[in-house]
């Protein structure tokens, strides 16, 4: 019989990226630098030549590259030694917020399951955790049959992960369906490269906050205000990131109706982080945001700006009023935009795009994962540059070397120069993805 052409474009590319794949997984390091900038080259290109797929493809291939990771250690980044850490204190009933790691390395502070193995991957020994309880809850259930083997935790960590993915991609299926549009736009999530890498590979939550971010727009959009924000409030309680959706769904469609999705998005919250409250946690957070807007530093792009006047200026790096100013010149950017809907005429999952794009703007650390939701709304949207920063940001991985990690400035110069001018190109200038757009959507 024989394939089509077309079916035989997509079986290659297939194949292809599930090597591919199984080399990322099992194979290679993050410190084999060019070789995953190639690995990564290829399968972006995969990914374009599964674009047109027929849905079952598109859901079968994913599946497929999601589940090759399935055994593996995570090669491209180390948060998941913190994951069982954190697992392992539930069991022990430590509260994982009452102490940084280094604290159980003292003399009469030692906890048998705590080994010296996992500690010394930590990549945060001196720093308090900074996971909200949807991740504390997937790391209590992940470390229930743990038997010293980091498999043993990391398999069923990444089993819940990949079925909240297929949960989401067969909702993103159905919505598509629902909304008129061609179910080929589910591979733009459901395919691309730096989606299965780090939340399937790297065992990053961000597929998950997306679900329920997603799910709450489509809810609200439909006037479900309690549904809606309740969903909302899950995605905050898994990372607290979309915090910033608040005012852009609070002021969706009717906005006399503000109050009841701040309310139900607080009662949701607090009804999510109730088994994390108690003195202990209120430190430990609040030393946790501290730090990441004082201290952490990663793929930034106007604060590394700023920051060279500031070492020009003051002789130091200024990261500690650097940091805060910019998050709340950020956030006070992110205000305007949800109430005025700049620019004009877009729908709820643009100006979210948009929200989230100013929000990583204004950070002083930009991971490769934390893309992730904006490519999962781009598949509502219409728009691209989150596509192609989803490939740009992964330049990052150049820095990593035996000896520790230095980015050369090219890879930073080239990738938000990119970002921003296909930003530039489709939201500043006049309308060029109107039709791409979810149109049930529109404000």
């Amino acid at each position: 019989m024989g394939f089509s052409p077309p079916k035989l474009k997509w079986a290659v590319a297939g194949a292809l990226s599930c090597l591919i794949y199984f080399l990322l997984a099992y194979k290679l390091q993050r410190t084999d630098a060019w070789i995953l900038q190639g690995s990564f080259a290829l399968l972006f290109l995969a990914f374009l030549a599964l674009q047109k797929a027929e849905l079952k493809w598109i859901l079968g291939l994913a599946v497929l590259f999601r589940l090759i990771f399935l055994f593996a250690l995570p090669a491209l980044s180390d948060d998941f030694y913190r994951f069982i850490w954190d697992g392992l204190l539930w069991h022990q009933g430590i509260h994982p917020f009452s102490h940084p790691p280094s604290f159980y390395m003292e003399a009469g502070n030692a906890i048998p399951t705590l080994t010296a193995e996992l500690y010394d991957g930590l990549n945060s020994k001196e720093y308090f955790t900074v996971y909200p309880p949807f991740h504390q809850l997937v790391f209590w259930l992940s470390t229930l049959t743990y038997n010293g083997s980091l498999l043993s935790a990391i398999v069923p960590m990444r089993l819940l992960l990949i079925a909240t993915e297929i949960v989401f991609l067969f909702f993103i299926a159905h919505y598509l369906k629902k909304s008129g549009k061609p179910s080929s736009l589910l591979a733009v999530y459901a395919l691309n490269p730096l989606v299965i890498m780090e939340v399937s590979g790297n065992l990053h939550f961000e597929g998950m906050m997306a679900l329920f971010l997603i799910l709450s727009v489509v809810l609200i959009a439909a006037k479900k205000l309690l549904a809606g924000p309740f969903a909302l409030a899950a995605a905050i309680a898994t990372k607290l990131t979309p915090v910033i959706a608040g005012p852009a769904l609070m002021f969706a469609g009717d906005k006399k109706n503000w109050w009841k999705v701040v309310l139900v998005t607080l009662l949701g919250s607090l009804l999510f982080f109730l088994p994390l409250i108690d003195p202990t946690w209120l430190t430990g957070q609040g030393e946790s945001l501290n730090l990441y807007f004082r201290k952490f530093e990663f793929n930034a792009s106007f604060y590394y700006l700023f920051r060279e006047i500031g070492f020009w200026w003051k002789g130091y790096n200024i990261i500690a009023t650097l940091g805060p100013r910019l998050a709340l010149s950020g956030g006070v950017l992110i205000l305007i935009v949800s109430w005025t809907n700049w620019p004009k005429d877009r729908s709820l999952f643009q100006v979210l795009s948009i929200v989230f794009f100013i929000y990583y703007l204004a950070g002083t650390t930009v991971h490769p994962w934390y893309v992730v939701p904006l490519v999962a709304l781009s598949v509502f949207s219409g728009y691209k540059f989150p596509i192609v920063w989803s490939y740009a940001i992964l330049w990052t991985y150049v820095g990593y070397t035996a000896t520790g990690y230095e980015i050369p400035w090219w890879a930073i110069i080239t990738e938000y120069l990119l970002v921003i001018g296909v930003f530039t190109w489709e939201v500043v200038l006049p309308q060029r993805t109107k039709q791409g757009a979810i149109s049930l959507l529109k404000r």
